[in-house]
């Protein structure tokens, strides 16, 4: 199956870097949590997490992505927030891995990061040419 992320080229995502405080500060702005949950508050994922031995509080060796480009651009529905992630170096991360090393949440997956098949690295400007379905 065929997931996205945005990572450094060090695997390093937006909210696990220095980058952190300022796309929190941006993102949640007048924004309702619902709109871009943490794994906790995501309640569908958090349930998922067991299927790894993890909880909301633990869940390493897991990390974070999209089901698919879209909703990877309709977390990130700012085209500011992309033209920072790109001066920032961060790629927007195509990775094939099995079904059954994913926990699917309603807004974001986790995934066994180790346990991808393959992964190819474009520019997060990719984002740019997919409109996003909806804005918080």
């Amino acid at each position: 199956m065929k997931i996205w992320r945005v990572e450094t080229y060090r695997g390093k995502g937006p909210y696990t870097s220095s980058y952190e405080t300022l796309i929190k500060r941006s993102q949640y702005e007048n924004l309702n949590i619902s709109a871009h949950p943490t794994p906790s508050e995501d309640f569908k994922l958090s349930e998922n997490f067991t299927k790894f031995g993890c909880n909301i509080w633990d869940h390493d060796p897991l990390k974070y992505g999209f089901e698919s480009i879209q909703s990877c651009r309709d977390w990130f529905w700012k085209d500011e927030w992309i033209e920072d992630l790109d001066k920032r170096k961060f790629y927007l991360v195509e990775i094939d891995i099995e079904p059954d090393n994913i926990a699917f949440g309603e807004k974001q997956i986790a995934f066994v990061y180790e346990k991808a098949k393959s992964k190819i690295r474009h520019n997060v400007r990719e984002l740019l040419k997919h409109e996003p379905t909806t804005t918080y």
